[in-house]
């Protein structure tokens, strides 16, 4: 079906996959019908000119672009079976799609969308002011009857580029271009939620801050550690994603996308960002344009936003402290905090190798979680999760200690890889728990036992 093509799975029969609602046949865009954003097919004339066999490389210039910007961003379906709410990444649109049935849906009655803005509608004021960028939505989630939604400002546009002493255009000093931002939808109506309602003109969100702070570096392979230790304005210069890697085979630069949210027990967020590098290149493909094959690394990020039940406020982690407790990661200079106290609550995204001992990335997140409720642990996507190389997988983090454990390997991928899969790139997608539903019972009679006898 394409760029805009949702899918039905079903585990129990072999899973079987079957075709279930396109969003561009039905009259919503998710590619552009010409230029950069023209989704083309892989073969035949016109095309991107790929082929079936896994081991082949290619020329794939449109995918630079396209990342992020084209197709079907997170999305989740409310508790009670009936909706499906998932971002558009074309025209940055919430959308809202009523199911028809809320055990076996076959199909969608209706479809609802909210853009960008203050009203919710096209051309309208823009919720945030993206200087030198663009407002581009990604990471969902349903929480308590409300849907949230992870937005950055990308620092795209800037025109002309800040440059460093050689001339090359300085993307990391674009990173102050850089906020991330967490808006609250209402579920029912698609009206953006004020978190603010002091102020009735600007929709103020639940969480927002800047990307400008010192993450792991992605590499150590890498000579030039600046840009790969914070986050990039984005980019769809090739050029770019390798000039400043110092090696001629090698290509990384973090840019940040917004990709998932889930909550913790207590309400604080998980925000996991995905590194929109990770998917402009493959792993051990050609580039651009020539033969020659290039090693991607991918540098995304998890960042925990602590909730105060008393105030009902949220605290963005700052030097391992969420507002609630500090985790192992203190002073670990990886993160927010002061110029020379800087730290991450999730400290341990690193590969899994003996810490200090053959670490090569420091940032190996892929940009999705799963948070199992009474377990303070949340499930997220990493590369090279156990003492091993070139594979994909699953780790867990505490939300006390910061501390990684459980980690599963998915794929191994080789090096180089010979099955497809990308290896340090973004090669897994989204995380959701598959739970059996709850069993039924009996009985829905709550007592106040003023008197503490135990009888009713």
């Amino acid at each position: 079906m394409g760029s805009g093509g949702i899918y039905l799975v079903n585990p129990n029969t072999a899973n079987t996959v079957t075709n279930f609602y396109n969003l561009d046949a039905n009259g919503f865009p998710t590619r552009a019908a010409s230029g950069a954003l023209q989704v083309l097919p892989n073969s035949g004339a016109g095309s991107r000119n790929m082929t079936n066999d896994l081991n082949a490389s290619f020329n794939d210039p449109t995918a630079l672009a396209q990342v992020g910007k084209t197709g079907i961003g997170d999305l989740d379906v409310t508790t009670d079976g009936t909706t499906l709410v998932l971002t558009n990444l074309f025209d940055r649109g919430i959308y809202r799609l009523t199911l028809n049935s809320t055990t076996s849906p076959t199909g969608v009655s209706t479809v609802s969308r909210t853009y960008l803005t203050n009203d919710g509608t096209a051309g309208g004021t823009a919720l945030a002011t993206a200087t030198q960028g663009v407002l581009r939505p990604y990471g969902i989630s349903i929480y308590r009857g409300e849907v949230y939604v992870g937005v950055v400002a990308t620092g795209e546009t800037r025109s002309p580029r800040l440059t460093d002493n050689a001339g090359t255009p300085h993307l990391k000093e674009q990173a102050n271009d850089l906020f991330a931002y967490v808006y609250k939808m209402n579920l029912a109506t698609g009206a953006w939620v004020d978190f603010n309602t002091a102020d009735a003109i600007v929709i103020t969100p639940v969480v927002s801050f800047p990307l400008n702070y010192t993450k792991g570096q992605t590499s150590i392979y890498s000579t030039n550690g600046a840009y790969q230790r914070g986050w990039n304005a984005w980019t769809d210069d090739f050029a770019l994603l390798q000039a400043n890697t110092g090696s001629a085979t090698q290509v990384m630069l973090p840019q940040p996308m917004l990709s998932d949210i889930d909550f913790d027990d207590n309400g604080s967020m998980i925000l996991a960002f995905r590194d929109r590098a990770g998917e402009q290149q493959s792993w051990s493909g050609w580039g651009a344009t020539g033969s020659s094959d290039f090693e991607l690394f991918s540098g995304g990020d998890i960042v925990r936003v602590g909730f105060n039940a008393a105030t009902c406020g949220y605290t963005v982690e700052n030097n391992a402290n969420d507002g609630n407790v500090t985790s192992n990661g203190a002073n670990n200079q990886q993160g927010r905090g002061s110029a020379t106290n800087y730290s991450e609550f999730y400290h341990r995204e690193n590969d899994d190798r003996a810490a200090g001992v053959g670490q090569s990335h420091f940032e190996t997140v892929l940009g999705s979680t799963a948070k199992l409720r009474g377990d303070d642990r949340v499930m997220v996507s990493v590369y090279d999760p156990s003492n091993s190389l070139d594979e994909i997988g699953i780790a867990k983090y505490s939300g006390i200690t910061g501390e990684s454990s459980d980690r599963y390997r998915i794929r191994y991928t080789g090096n180089p890889g010979t099955d497809g899969t990308e290896s340090k790139g973004n090669g897994l997608g989204d995380i959701e728990m598959l739970q059996p539903v709850a069993p039924i019972e009996f009985g829905n009679r709550v007592f106040n036992d003023l008197n503490g006898d135990g009888i009713q």
